[in-house]
C-alpha cells in the first residue's frame, strides 16, 4: 500500500509541477509571424549556442541567409553543417569573430564585405557574464571590452553592409541588469579625453556584477546615440529574460549548489529555454508593424526604460569616449 501511496504522490508531484512551469510558460510572448526570410542576410554573434543558436535555427528555418559570427570555428561549423541539412532552403556561413581582440572583428568585417551584398538585420547576441577579471587584447576589461566595445566596433565596422539594405535592424541582446549600473556617474565625470581606466573597471576595484551591468548600459546607450546618427536604421534592445544558457557558466559550482533548493522553483518559475528566450528578438527582427526608431523590447512589447537611456547628452559622450578608445587602442597597435 504504502509503496503504491508513494508513487501516487511522486506522480502527483510531477504533474503538479509540469502545470505550474505550462502555466508560467504561457505567459511568455511567442513570436508567431512565419515571415519570408529567403531575401535577407542575417549576422548573428555568438550563435553557436544559447540564445544565438536558437535565433540562428528560426531564422534559418524561415529561409535566411546566416552567418554564424563565433569564436570557435570547429563548433560554428558543426552547427551551420546542422542547420544546412535541416532547413535545406537556409544558407549558412561560419565566419571567426572573436569580440575581445579588435584586430579579428576588422579581419571579420572584411570577411562580410567581401562576402556579403548587404545585411538586414544584425543581432548583437555574444557576451561574458559575471567573470573573474581578464582583459581583453586591447587591454580592456573583459564584460565591458566584449558586450560593448567589441560589439560597437563589429556595428560601426558593418555599417557600409547595413546600408544597402531597405530596412536595415540592429538587435542588441541586453538585460534588465542594466538598472543596476552606476555607469552614468563615471561618464559624468569623464575627461576631455577618456582613457580605457574612465569607463572599464581594474583590477583592484572590480565588482564582476557591477561590470556586467555596466556593459549592458554601454551598449544601450550606444544603441541610442546610433539611432539619432544614423535614422534610416531601426535600432532596438531586448530583453529575453533569465535563459538557461551558458552565460553564467562563471559562476561557481559552489554557488548552484548551495542554492539548488531555492533554485529549482525558481528556474520553473522564471527561467526560460533559449527557444522561449530569442522570441523577442526574432520580434525586433522580423516583425513588420513596429514603428519606432530606438526602443526596448521585453515579451515583444515595447517597455518603459529610465530616463538615462533616452538622454542625449549621456549617450553622446558614450560614444564619444568609445569613439577615443579605439583611436588610443589604434594608434597603440601602430
Amino acid at each position: 500500500m504504502f509503496p503504491l501511496l508513494i508513487v501516487f504522490k511522486g506522480f502527483a508531484l510531477g504533474l503538479a509541477l509540469y502545470l505550474l512551469r505550462w502555466w508560467r510558460a504561457s505567459q511568455w510572448a511567442i513570436f508567431t509571424k512565419t515571415a519570408d526570410c529567403s531575401k535577407k542576410v542575417f549576422v548573428v554573434t555568438g550563435a553557436t549556442s544559447g540564445i544565438g543558436r536558437a535565433t540562428a535555427e528560426e531564422l534559418a528555418a524561415r529561409g535566411g541567409t546566416i552567418v554564424m559570427a563565433c569564436r570557435n570555428l570547429d563548433q560554428a561549423k558543426k552547427v551551420a553543417d546542422y542547420l544546412m541539412r535541416t532547413y535545406k532552403r537556409s544558407r549558412i556561413l561560419a565566419i571567426k569573430l572573436d569580440l575581445s581582440d579588435f584586430d579579428s572583428i576588422d579581419a571579420f568585417c572584411r570577411t562580410c564585405k567581401a562576402n556579403l551584398p548587404r545585411i538586414e538585420v544584425l543581432v548583437l547576441n555574444a557576451g561574458v557574464a559575471f567573470c573573474p577579471y581578464q582583459k581583453t587584447r586591447q587591454g580592456l576589461e573583459l564584460q565591458m571590452g566584449v558586450n560593448h566595445f567589441g560589439h560597437a566596433r563589429l556595428t560601426i565596422g558593418l555599417m557600409s553592409l547595413l546600408k544597402r539594405s531597405p530596412e536595415p535592424r540592429v538587435i542588441q541582446v541586453s538585460s534588465s541588469l542594466y538598472k543596476k549600473s552606476n555607469l552614468p556617474d563615471r561618464l559624468a565625470a569623464l575627461p576631455d579625453e577618456a582613457r580605457v581606466e574612465d569607463l572599464c573597471y581594474q583590477e583592484d576595484n572590480y565588482d564582476k556584477s557591477r561590470a556586467y551591468a555596466d556593459s549592458k548600459l554601454a551598449g544601450m546607450l550606444f544603441m541610442h546615440q546610433m539611432s539619432r546618427r544614423y535614422p534610416a536604421i531601426r535600432w532596438y534592445s531586448v530583453s529575453p529574460g533569465i535563459v538557461n544558457s551558458k552565460l553564467g557558466r562563471h559562476r561557481p559550482a559552489m554557488f548552484y549548489m548551495m542554492c539548488l533548493p531555492l533554485y529549482i522553483p525558481f528556474a520553473l518559475l522564471a527561467v526560460r529555454t533559449p527557444k522561449q528566450g530569442c522570441q523577442t528578438v526574432l520580434f525586433a527582427a522580423l516583425d513588420d508593424k513596429i514603428d519606432t526608431q530606438y526602443g526596448y523590447y521585453r515579451d515583444c512589447r515595447l517597455e518603459n526604460v529610465s530616463s538615462l537611456l533616452m538622454n542625449s547628452n549621456l549617450s553622446e559622450r558614450l560614444f564619444q569616449a568609445t569613439q577615443e578608445i579605439f583611436n588610443h587602442c589604434d594608434d597603440i597597435a601602430e
